[in-house]
């Protein structure tokens, strides 16, 4: 039996007092249902709820740093692989430009040496034609 029920029977000797207080009772009722107060029983339910979700939360993000963690390893270790990859293969590439360069250089060389060697004989020729030359014109 509703509050405003109970009003109206304590008060029904006197008619329109019972059915003020009843129609008091009735909006003051009305109005509570439609705020619908929280209790603290709702309110500690609703922390609890908000404490799991927030545990919840945590852990999702543990998982995922976890995760993120062993990506960002894999990443490193596949770029120091990808590193030292890139070292050996420039070492090649350097020995055999070393190696290129020091042919080169020999060839050159040779070729200087030679060009030496004939003009040292073209010059011993000529020095000794001149000589040759002197040693009529003196006689």
């Amino acid at each position: 039996m509703g509050l405003a029920v109970k009003i109206y029977e304590a008060f029904k000797d006197d008619e329109t007092k019972a059915r003020v207080l009843a129609d008091v009772i009735e909006s003051l009722e009305q109005i509570i249902k439609v705020n619908e107060v929280a209790t603290r029983s709702d309110i500690k339910n609703t922390e609890l709820a908000l404490t799991k979700e927030i545990e919840q939360i945590r852990k999702d993000m543990k998982e995922t740093e976890l995760k993120l963690s062993k990506e960002i390893e894999k990443v490193r270790a596949d770029l120091s692989i990808d590193i030292e990859k890139s070292r050996a293969e420039s070492s090649i590439s350097l020995e055999k430009l070393r190696s290129d360069l020091i042919e080169k250089i020999e060839e050159k060389h040779s070729s200087s040496i030679r060009w030496l060697v004939a003009l040292f004989i073209t010059q011993s020729v000529g020095v000794a034609g001149l000589i040759v030359t002197l040693f009529q014109i003196l006689r």
